[in-house]
């Protein structure tokens, strides 16, 4: 079994902390903004939907992509998506 690996374990829990860190994150930033920095403001619930937005687009650009590799893989460093002909990640 794969969670046997102590470094998996360790890999798999830091993943799960940090995670629900981000949710806990995302979760209080939005409460604050919509009961606390825009009360009784009419566009309220449009400032904590562009944050939302904001949020996952930021994950979607700097977050790694699939196939990509930090440490460079058999590519020497560069990312080559399988579907595409070009880098799958301005970061790599």
């Amino acid at each position: 079994m794969v969670l046997i690996n102590r470094d998996y374990r360790l890999l798999w829990a830091g993943q799960l902390v940090s995670q629900i860190g981000d949710f806990a994150f995302s979760t209080t930033l939005a409460l604050w903004i919509g009961t606390v920095v825009l009360a009784d403001r009419s566009y309220a619930p449009a400032a904590v939907s562009a944050l939302v937005v904001v949020v996952a687009v930021g994950t979607l650009l700097v977050g790694p992509r699939p196939g990509c590799s930090s440490t460079g893989g058999t590519t020497g460093g560069r990312c080559w998506a399988p579907t595409s002909r070009g880098p799958c990640s301005l970061a790599y």
